[in-house]
């Protein structure tokens, strides 16, 4: 299974740069799911809304899935110098953060910086360590990368984003949603979702696809529609793209493995490998027993949805996507073609 990664430097033209003060009651909803979180550190509530922004559901309008309790607690406290009970079996420790079952049956999340658990329900509750400085820690910075200016997101924000994905995660299985280590775009009302190994080209795919919409360059989400298709969904998670996905939705039309070619060509997959890399690329941390029959399930339904694309690293490809604008898409491939990434 793939475990969901966070760039720290959010893209230079997104929510970090608005003006607007964040609503006292915050909600976001992503994947079609309402999340009403409850800040009352008014600082981070302002970060949150800040770089989630595209993502608030400014009506109340939408029925709340789930609730999350976030407040900052003093790291001196005794409360973080015990880790809490977990049944060892479901435990797996990724990128510094624990991760399991209490003897409850609460998800756990915890790190020297966060602890945090939720139920099956999705009431949750977040202890975030509240910095030295609570205000400069939530000030993001700038650097400059490849040329582009970007800003570096405030660690609180960042673990609130481990914390918010993978409850994400788990809620969305409860909808028979997933959520994919992918890139996606959306062109004339059509969903296509761009996966494969590390270096692959899933972010190269979305920069050369300037004529569609962003539904993200690192994380998407698939859901059953009420028309027994499949809906593709745009997430705030980002990669190195530059480009912020965008709060749209649209039916998916193909979710294509990509492979590094010479010509563009589109191929189906032997079974057994299209099956292996669709349960690496779903995103989540730990599982019982019927969650990975229900994945296996969801992967039977996607199966007619998922090709192999063997593509050059040039925006020509969609000639294959797109075959009546082949014309606006077909390219002279030039020796400085940067390779895909």
């Amino acid at each position: 299974m793939s475990y969901p990664t966070h760039n720290t430097t959010p893209p230079a033209k997104g929510p970090l740069d608005i003006e607007e003060t964040a609503p006292a009651q915050l909600r976001l909803c992503v994947g079609g799911l309402c999340f009403a979180l409850e800040i009352e550190h008014k600082a981070l509530r302002q970060a949150i809304f800040a770089r989630f922004h595209p993502f608030v559901e400014r009506t109340h309008t939408q029925p709340v899935d789930a609730r999350i309790q976030i407040d900052f607690i003093d790291p001196a406290a005794s409360f973080w110098q015990q880790s809490p009970p977990l049944q060892e079996t479901h435990t797996a420790k990724h990128f510094g953060v624990t991760a399991g079952f209490s003897p409850a049956g609460h998800r756990v999340m915890f790190s020297s910086y966060m602890r945090g658990h939720w139920t099956e329900e999705g009431q949750g509750t977040l202890a975030l360590a509240s910095p030295t400085d609570i205000d400069a820690a939530l000030q993001p910075g700038w650097i400059e990368r490849e040329g582009v200016h970007l800003q570096m997101a405030s660690a609180p924000v960042l673990h609130f984003e481990t914390f918010f994905t993978a409850m994400l995660i788990h809620q969305l299985l409860r909808h028979d949603g997933l959520l994919l280590h992918a890139s996606g775009v959306v062109s004339d009302n059509k969903a296509f979702i761009f996966a494969g190994a590390s270096g692959a080209g899933k972010s190269t795919a979305a920069k050369n696809s300037p004529h569609a919409q962003l539904l993200s360059d690192e994380l998407v989400i698939l859901r059953p529609n009420k028309r027994g298709t499949f809906q593709a969904y745009g997430t705030p998670f980002y990669s190195t793209c530059g480009r912020l996905g965008e709060a749209i939705d649209a039916p998916l039309h193909n979710l294509f493995f990509l492979v590094q070619s010479p010509d563009n060509h589109i191929a189906t997959m032997a079974p057994h490998m299209l099956y292996k890399q669709m349960l690496q690329i779903i995103c989540i941390r730990h599982r019982h027993h019927q969650e990975t029959q229900q994945l296996l399930q969801l992967v039977d339904r996607l199966v007619p949805y998922i090709k192999a694309l063997h593509l050059r690293p040039d925006p020509s490809f969609w000639a294959l996507l797109h075959p009546e604008k082949e014309h606006e898409y077909v390219q002279t491939q030039r020796p400085d073609t940067p390779s895909l990434t």
